[in-house]
């Protein structure tokens, strides 16, 4: 490792094989960071393949498996996640107990972190009615296991939030170049 290459600020991407994280990847690379990118095991993304960056094989609900993969980390962008298509219980282990088994190596690894953003869903709000406006006051009713998934991840993180930088983004559904 050359003199540039140690001072760079060290991210973690979870799901950085994805469609949005390979884009996240792409872009914190262009900036001058050094990406450490988390894979689960025997992933395979085409999208990164490319990529100068540092990927590691583990499975976020291990939480012994994250403790190499936090090492130096200074921001964690975390995307990591299971959508729909598999059995409930799977993805409630990974969208709420990976979010924190990843949090908690952190907490107790001692890791300063400057921010741990957490990449969240519109679905763990629900549906809307007609003409209803969505805040943060706005009683959630998330109707998908994995909606149910992510706001438990959210509220875990609301009450660590004095631990731990968090920021919370909800996003709705993503689309844009790139096909499988």
């Amino acid at each position: 490792m050359n003199g540039a290459q140690k001072n760079k600020t060290k991210v973690l991407v979870t799901g950085v094989g994805g469609f949005i994280g390979s884009h996240l990847a792409e872009s914190l690379i262009k900036r001058g960071y050094e990406i450490v990118g988390l894979l689960a095991p025997e992933e395979d993304s085409p999208w990164i393949r490319n990529l100068d960056a540092t990927f590691i094989y583990g499975d976020i609900t291990d939480k012994d498996s994250l403790n190499k993969t936090v090492e130096g980390i200074t921001y964690i962008y975390h995307l990591a996640a299971l959508l729909g298509g598999s059995h409930c219980e799977k993805i409630y282990q990974t969208n709420f107990e990976g979010t924190k088994n990843l949090v908690n190596v952190c907490l107790e690894l001692g890791i300063k972190l400057k921010r741990f953003l957490f990449v969240s869903s519109v679905a763990a709000m629900g549906p809307a009615r007609k003409k209803e406006i969505f805040d943060e006051g706005v009683l959630r009713k998330p109707i998908s296991d994995y909606g149910r998934s992510k706001l438990l991840a959210e509220q875990f993180l609301s009450s660590i939030k004095t631990r731990l930088p968090i920021t919370i983004v909800r996003l709705p559904l993503v689309y844009g170049p790139r096909t499988f």
